[in-house]
């Protein structure tokens, strides 16, 4: 029953995803190369954050470490969203300029939406990645 139970909240959980990726982001290579940006750039962060938990699983006596670890996580992810919007926002400045240089027409709202679409998909995609294989290893 555990494996029936883990495949159902997994399909019920990431269901809809699938379908939002292979209709929208993977036809568009622009897309598809921001959907990996974005899941990178949440992994860096966790990797980032998890230099903290080597120093504080050894002091498992001292509970305030866990709340100290909670925070500096929490920070660490929002001080993060800034830099990733200014490079999105540079990007997409870029990619306009391209697009009318090449005769192209500029980018629309629905064109805005999808780059912000890809890159949040990647980072939604990463964080579930993570967190099922997670909760499947032996503690």
């Amino acid at each position: 029953m555990g494996f029936k139970a883990f495949l159902g909240y997994l399909l019920i959980g990431l269901g809809p995803g699938p379908a939002l990726f292979f209709k929208y982001i993977a036809p568009r290579p622009l897309l598809l190369l921001l959907f990996l940006t974005g899941a990178f750039v949440w992994l860096t962060v966790l990797m980032l954050i998890s230099l903290v938990w080597v120093w504080v699983v050894p002091a498992n006596e001292r509970s305030y470490l866990y709340a100290l670890i909670l925070l500096t996580a929490v920070v660490a992810e929002e001080l993060a969203r800034y830099p990733v919007y200014l490079f999105i926002e540079a990007g997409q400045r870029q990619l306009n300029r391209f697009a009318v240089q090449a005769g192209y027409s500029p980018l629309t709202a629905k064109d805005y939406t999808l780059i912000a679409v890809a890159m949040g998909y990647g980072q939604a995609i990463a964080h579930a990645t993570l967190f099922f294989v997670g909760q499947l290893s032996p503690v």
